[in-house]
């Protein structure tokens, strides 16, 4: 009966306090009617913006965009922003949505979760660049987003690393007061391909660290700085021994290093069945360096079965291998080596 009543034509309140009374009633029974709501027009102005509220979430859901701007355009400009937001994106103008977003962070610059809505809009929209530069200032953040912000920066970082400029580098390296703020730094600075800033942020060594902060910091202490390069992902790989990146990245690094008992426990820290075949070769050739022929055949036998291209490489650690325990098939691996590989 109620909604019969609701359903007639609205009567015509001469104050806006009745009228307003009437929408409260329009939306605590009929909030989903979208029919109903859009057959209202209040008189008053103090109370569309109010009906704007109820119709607007409806509007925007059926796809009836036009009909939302034109209710839009009867309101104040700085009125319902959030929405003029989610309006500007269904109809794909990116630049009025990214000011309309602008304007929101201008007005809650602390509120986080309002940043995670309107640069998770933007990213979805394709908008990665206008998402970034939302992000990029409001940095470090706060609260319990801070991991999800974190995240989406370090993408869109990746993604648009010219839009991150020189002011906004020299931000986020500098080193964060815990390990875990310098660890979501070193992810951003990766991304960025700024291995200077991932070693100034982490370059502390601290135990606080995780895996791939650790895993990250050998990566780009690799090319200049070997030895702690090891170091580094002999930590990655104690935080997560059963990690197979860590453990083969310490297995290379070693075999780099010369360091061949390092080397082979990691190799032999990796079930063989997880290895692709040129890991195995890897391995194998490390196994001979560390004189241990018998462990270097098991991994050959492996490559093989694995089907690893048997080249002159191939044969030539074959021969290594197999010399002391059966010299004639050594010599036979000797002579496929020497026929593919005659320098």
């Amino acid at each position: 009966g109620l909604r019969q009543l609701l359903a007639a034509p609205a009567p015509q309140f001469d104050s806006a306090a009745g009228e307003r009374q009437w929408l409260v009633l329009l939306e605590k029974v009929a909030r989903d009617d979208l029919a109903l709501l859009t057959a209202t027009a209040p008189r008053h102005e103090a109370n569309r913006s109010y009906h704007a509220r109820l119709l607007l979430p409806g509007l925007l859901a059926a796809g009836r965009l036009d009909e939302a701007r034109a209710v839009l355009a009867r309101l104040p400009a700085g009125e319902l922003r959030e929405t003029r937001f989610e309006l500007a994106l269904a109809q794909g103008d990116v630049a009025a949505a990214e000011a309309q977003a602008r304007a929101l962070r201008q007005a809650a610059p602390q509120d986080m979760a309002l940043l995670d809505r309107l640069s998770f809009g933007l990213q979805q929209a394709g908008a990665g660049r206008a998402a970034l530069g939302l992000l990029l200032p409001a940095w470090p953040y706060a609260g319990e987003l801070q991991p999800l912000l974190q995240s989406r920066l370090a993408l869109l970082a990746g993604e648009h690393p010219d839009a991150v400029d020189a002011a906004a580098r020299g931000r986020l390296r500098t080193p964060q007061p815990t390990p875990a703020l310098r660890g979501a730094q070193a992810a951003v600075l990766a991304r960025l391909g700024d291995c200077e800033g991932v070693v100034a942020v982490l370059g502390d060594l601290d135990a606080g660290y995780e895996h791939d902060d650790y895993l990250r910091l050998g990566d780009c202490l690799r090319p200049t700085r070997p030895g702690l390069a090891q170091l580094a992902y002999a930590e990655a790989q104690a935080r997560r021994p059963g990690g197979t990146l860590a453990t083969l990245a310490l297995a290379y690094q070693a075999q780099a290093n010369r360091d061949d008992a390092v080397a082979m426990a990691a190799w032999q820290a990796v079930p063989v069945a997880a290895l692709p075949a040129a890991d195995r070769l890897a391995a194998a050739h490390t196994a001979l360096e560390a004189g241990d022929s018998r462990a270097a055949r098991r991994w050959l036998d492996a490559y093989a079965a694995a089907g690893g291209e048997q080249d002159a490489a191939y044969w030539w650690a074959r021969a290594r291998a197999d010399r002391e325990e059966d010299p004639l098939q050594a010599r036979v691996a000797l002579d496929n080596a020497l026929r593919l590989g005659p320098q």
